[in-house]
């Protein structure tokens, strides 16, 4: 009788038990679920409520390996939302969403290519990998939302993005000025870094990062590019010095193109002139008849006999470096019969070690047709006389002394004659 009734005891426990289980996860399931729908509607009330719009920090990859870009955001109502940054000069519209799910996740779900340029496949951007582009995010997990700052992690990258309030007409007048920050920045592809010992050593310079090219395994220093400076992902610490943001000071008879650098001003980065050689091999150029020397005249008016023996027109001669689809290709550029068949043949630059200012071109013979029907009956048929003057030969570069010329003079090591003058500007290959 004893045993029944310890039996039966413990089995209401039990019941009861379970009973207050089932009780306590219908409670916390609810509450979670009202939890993530009361953040979502909090979240469309912060960032409509600030009718000027909100500034973003936005930093696309896991490793930031592309550095950080400045977008403004303006959420216009409940579904449209509209961006512009700090390299998408228009103003563009697009749809947007906050849904529940683990959080509330604000999702840029309308096609916007002011945000969606750092997740497109680089085969459609330009940047980054064909299939990977720069890894960026277009939805994020709002983990703070409120009048003074909206906090994001990125769902793909777990990237920090932080977002703030703009006041009054900044909307429109601020990403002007960040804009020009980034053509000034871009300016130079060469940069030092000047240590606290004074220094110099080579910085390699991708997108918006540098890495200390003389520190193995150095991290990647990733920055935006704001009036006034650079702004850091995370604080830097070198030779002692902690840092997240760099002032850029004008320039000097010491410094001629100023140079960026951290409160104590212990640790500087200093821009510097491209070599010309690289210069002149990272660019496009156009050729034309008219800034040819003697040698060059006389080939070219062969090649354009030949050509029009054969009913073909070339428009123009571009030399130097074309990138597409993330891969870059050196060589030749032939746009002819008014732009209706477009090839590029290969022609390799080979920078001539100890110098600044040679380079060597050596003919390739891959041919790509970029538009129409461009083949290799062209090469026969006239285009090899065009190429005659580049092919085995050591250049010396002249600019004009800036840091990014417009024009260069190309000057055969051994044949002085043969001189070819490049342009930057799109110009016909024949007056």
């Amino acid at each position: 009788m004893k045993s029944t009734l310890n039996i039966t005891v413990l089995l209401l426990v039990l019941l009861s038990l379970f009973s207050c289980k089932r009780e306590m996860d219908l409670v916390f399931d609810e509450n979670a679920s009202v939890r993530i729908n009361k953040s979502v509607e909090e979240a469309y009330d912060v960032l409509q409520a600030n009718k000027g719009g909100w500034l973003m920090k936005y930093f696309p990859s896991n490793t930031r390996e592309f550095g950080g870009y400045t977008l403004f955001v303006r959420f216009d109502n409940n579904a449209q939302v509209t961006l512009v940054s700090d390299i998408d000069v228009t103003p563009t519209q697009s749809t947007y969403s906050i849904v529940p799910e683990a959080g509330a996740i604000l999702s840029f779900n309308g096609f916007n290519k002011v945000i969606h340029r750092y997740s497109e496949p680089g085969i459609d951007s330009g940047d980054g990998a064909p299939d990977s582009g720069m890894k960026g995010d277009f939805e994020f997990l709002v983990l703070h939302a409120s009048a003074d700052s909206v906090v994001l992690k990125g769902k793909k990258s777990a990237n920090t993005i932080r977002m703030y309030p703009l006041k009054g007409n900044e909307f429109s007048t601020l990403p002007p000025t960040y804009q020009e920050a980034g053509y000034k920045f871009h300016e130079f592809t060469t940069y030092k870094l000047e240590r606290k010992d004074k220094t110099l050593t080579d910085l390699r310079t991708s997108y918006r990062t540098f890495t200390d090219t003389k520190v193995s395994n150095s991290p990647i220093i990733s920055f935006r590019v704001i009036p006034g400076g650079l702004e850091l992902y995370e604080e830097q610490e070198l030779d002692g010095v902690k840092f997240d943001k760099m002032t850029f000071v004008a320039p000097s008879d010491a410094y001629p193109y100023g140079y960026y650098t951290e409160a104590t001003k212990s640790i500087k980065i200093v821009p510097a002139a491209t070599p010309l050689n690289r210069y002149f091999t990272e660019n496009l150029w156009s050729v034309t008849f008219d800034g040819l020397g003697p040698v060059g005249k006389f080939y070219w008016t062969e090649g354009r006999n030949k050509l029009t023996t054969n009913n073909l027109v070339l428009n123009q001669f571009i030399i130097g470096t074309l990138e597409s689809g993330g891969d870059k290709y050196e060589g030749v550029i032939y746009i002819m019969n008014g732009g209706a068949d477009q090839g590029l043949i290969i022609h390799s630059f080979t920078l001539i070690e100890g110098t600044t200012d040679q380079v060597k071109m050596t003919f390739g013979g891959s041919l790509y047709t970029l538009q129409g029907d461009f083949g290799v009956p062209y090469w026969g048929n006239g285009l090899s006389s065009f190429s005659d003057i580049l092919l085995e030969r050591t250049f010396k570069i002249t600019g004009d002394g800036s840091a990014k010329p417009e024009e260069l003079l190309l000057t055969d090591v051994e044949l002085e004659e043969n001189t070819i003058r490049v342009y930057a500007e799109d110009k016909p290959a024949f007056p």
